[in-house]
């Protein structure tokens, strides 16, 4: 077996940035946490979350985004501060944290939130002109900045990067990205000024060019100092590859340490790419920058969720380094696993977004950062693995990401760890991992659990669990991860041949459906059969009790929010046919009819159906088990269908208690 430093040479070689040496190529990109204590000072669950991510080998960590300001900078609560001395001290405690494993760098970002969202309701919302956009079907104001107030922010940036520098940091970050201010200056979608600061992309530049040397002013141009970029909006009328490349090579004149790249606005979901969008789908963007004569070294980030991946992208010349956020999140270890030549134990990123963003109704400015494939993330205060008091024999019926999780850290922990799985290891993430165009990432984590299960010492039993084989092995515990099955429709015609559950068609059943499919649901799960039939070249609709209140924006609105995003306009873009608020009534040989709230009828041509009317628990076994075992625990879809974090979070936490 090769090495890690020959697979991965690239990678694991040290890079300069700046005056900075860097000990390996991997960067963490910023991601907001909201763990700042309300003032924005830094918090003891700040020093533990960095501590983590230091402790597991990242060369450079860019600490995320800092309000320099104390008007309308701040762009949701428990965000970090820069904008007074007093926050120096805290500051300066998390850069030392962050120094404690040695080589580790940090920078730290800074950015004007530009368009409120989480604070709308107490700052307004500061954009290069006033306009007002639709944004998830809300109205949003912005209000024109004066030259002025171009100015003050300019000086407010600067101070804030002399604190950072004061503190301790090597470096700081200008944000110019992420559809934030300095990004919407950028934006000729939201430039409309006249002035020095609109029109060109010389002026419109203008704004992060004087930040950039405002800081060298009060820092010293020996400063590192990083700006992140949107490379390219990908948006018709929207700031281009090649006005952003333009922008780059005059902060190449500046002399400006690195660039940090993604791309993508808010309205398209490329800013934090889910699994529906291609890998490393940024790439090509940073490659640009290079054939249109960028010199400064190129940071890149966006979906780049595999070590491989990541080494290829380096040996190609495509960009100097690599920024992972959620991967980081996923796995802090994620370097030191590399350098011990375990790439297989990495946990995988999946680009569900769920724990990181979550929906748009509970997104993580909410309740905190968290991360669907790493019960750990951004609870380091609060939870950690415990020390086996006492060996058991543990019996884990169920092999998908639940049982897995448990049976991975029971196993880890110390105990006799048994699994029971009727069928190929993976559980509902087989069905989930359906479209290798849209799911293909659920396959990364199957892979990483089915690694897990081979490596350790656990007793895999291929065959279904019984309540008389569970209680004859006599185990001390038992957990019960069964998953859960598709609810289905009683409605007449629901027995016919041409009828499917999402069961059924993700699990192999979809080449059965024909060339005209009705799927009747509204959720995620109907959205994604929906779109992913279209792209084979079928023609699809969609009917749902859905709609009565935002229309068809009501349509897979339990996604995370970028996924919600993406698959909104996937559905557009493949002309799906939409049918709101209408309850399914029949299914007939021709397609189905159904009726709207007034009780007019609407019938629906096709060959096939497909019901997505939700799941329920497989929970009789636990049933059969209950009072007859010493420990017994229920966890994942068993409890109540929900996603795979719940589960493997629900089978880490009774594994911990064991």
């Amino acid at each position: 077996m090769k090495s890690s430093e020959t697979r991965f040479p690239h990678l694991l070689s040290p890079g300069r940035i700046g005056n900075l040496e860097i000990p390996n190529r991997i960067v963490m990109a910023p991601i907001g946490s909201a763990n700042a204590n309300a003032d924005g000072s830094v918090s003891a669950a700040n020093i533990s979350y960095y501590k983590a991510i230091a402790a597991g080998g990242t060369g450079l960590i860019v600490v995320e985004s800092t309000y320099p300001d104390n008007i309308c900078s701040k762009g949701e609560d428990g965000e970090l501060s820069a904008a007074d001395n007093e926050k120096t001290t805290g500051l300066a405690v998390l850069a030392q944290v962050i120094h404690d494993h040695f080589g580790t760098k940090c920078a730290i970002q800074l950015c004007h939130i530009g368009q409120q969202l989480s604070l709308k309701d107490r700052m307004d919302s500061w954009g290069p002109s006033d306009m007002e956009i639709n944004y998830g079907g809300v109205p949003q104001q912005f209000k024109g900045m004066s030259v002025d107030q171009i100015k003050q922010l300019e000086e407010d940036f600067a101070t804030a990067a002399w604190r950072a520098k004061i503190a301790g940091f090597d470096a700081v970050e200008v944000h110019a990205s992420g559809g934030h201010l300095h990004n919407l200056f950028l934006s000729p979608l939201f430039n409309k000024r006249t002035d020095e600061y609109g029109g060109s992309i010389e002026n419109r530049s203008r704004i992060v060019i004087e930040t950039v040397k405002a800081v060298q002013q009060r820092c010293g141009k020996n400063f590192p100092i990083l700006v992140r970029v949107c490379g390219d909006e990908f948006e018709e009328g929207g700031l281009t590859m090649e006005d952003s490349a333009a922008m780059c090579r005059m902060l190449d004149d500046l002399g400006i340490a690195a660039i940090d790249m993604n791309a993508g606005s808010s309205s398209n979901g490329q800013l934090c790419p889910t699994m529906y969008y291609p890998r490393a789908l940024h790439v090509p963007v940073a490659e640009g920058f290079k054939k249109l004569g960028v010199r400064t070294p190129i940071i890149i980030a966006g979906s780049i969720n595999s070590p491989e991946l990541a080494e290829k992208i380096l040996a190609e010349g495509k960009a100097d380094f690599i920024g992972l956020a959620r991967p980081l999140l996923a796995d802090p270890n994620w370097v030191n696993k590399l350098k011990a030549g375990n790439p297989e134990d990495i946990v995988p990123c999946i680009r569900c977004c769920m724990g990181c963003v979550g929906t748009m109704e509970e997104f993580n400015a909410s309740r905190g950062l968290r991360c669907s494939v790493n019960p750990l993330c951004n609870l380091g205060l609060y939870r950690s693995v415990a020390p086996l008091k006492e060996k058991k024999r543990v019996g884990i019926i169920g092999g998908g990401p639940g049982g897995m999780e448990a049976a991975r850290l029971a196993a880890l922990r110390g105990h006799d760890v048994t699994l029971y799985e009727k069928r190929e290891l993976g559980g509902a993430m087989i069905e989930a991992n359906f479209d290798p165009t849209l799911k293909a990432d659920i396959g990364l984590l199957i892979d990483y659990y089915k690694a897990q299960m081979n490596k350790l010492p656990i007793n895999i039993i291929r065959e279904e669990a019984s309540a008389d084989k569970i209680l004859h092995e006599n185990f001390d515990a038992v957990i019960v991860a069964t998953g859960a099955h598709s609810r289905g429709t009683k409605v007449p015609g629901h027995d016919r041949s041409n009828v499917f559950t999402d069961i059924e068609v993700t699990g192999g059943k979809d080449a059965d459906l024909g060339q005209r499919v009705v799927v009747v649901g509204g959720g995620v799960i109907a959205a994604e059969i929906a779109v992913s039939q279209a792209m084979k070249g079928k023609q699809v609709a969609l009917t749902t009790r859905r709609g009565a209140k935002m229309g068809m924006l009501e349509i897979a609105a339990d996604d995370s929010s970028p996924g919600w995003i993406t698959i909104i306009r996937m559905l557009m873009q493949y002309k799906i046919d939409i049918h709101l608020c209408l309850t399914l009534k029949e299914i007939t040989e021709k397609g189905i009819t159904a009726a709207d709230p007034d009780g007019n009828i609407t019938a629906v041509e096709a060959d096939s159906v497909v019901i997505c009317g939700g799941f329920d628990p497989n929970n009789e076994l636990y049933a059969e088990l209950k009072d007859k075992v010493g420990e017994l625990y229920l966890i994942g879809d068993a409890v109540k269908a929900r996603l795979i974090g719940d589960a493997v979070h629900e089978g880490w936490i009774v594994a911990n208690q064991l």
